[in-house]
């Protein structure tokens, strides 16, 4: 792994030297399955770990969470970013402005009276 992560073009800029870089270097370097497999193959077996998490049934609540937060992470370094669902993530932000428009006119009512 070491020849691996030497072998980076930037290597020698970031890495040596500093104690904090090799750590993230290995975990990504760990995480990164796209040197041997297709990339719509990583995502989909990123995606179908994340979505078939569960607790197992003598594990703790803290090493489920853990578990699921490195699925989560793979998985949102596989697609570049979090997933954003526009329909549903907007419709809520208008249905937020409305009850705000709603409780503000409400409130305008009472203190008039």
């Amino acid at each position: 792994m070491a020849q691996k992560i030497q072998a980076w073009k930037n290597f020698c800029d970031s890495i040596k030297g500093d104690p904090i870089e090799p750590l993230k270097a290995i975990r990504e370097h760990c995480l990164n399955y796209q040197e041997t497999k297709y990339d719509i193959g990583v995502l989909t077996e990123s995606m179908r770990t994340l979505c078939l998490t569960k607790q197992k049934e003598h594990e703790s609540l803290v090493d489920f969470t853990k578990r699921f937060k490195v699925a989560s992470d793979i998985f949102t370094s596989h697609i570049g970013g979090p997933i954003y669902f526009s329909k549903i993530v907007d419709g809520k932000a208008e249905t937020m402005k409305m009850i705000q428009t709603r409780l503000k006119k409400k409130k305008g009512q009472s203190e008039n009276k």
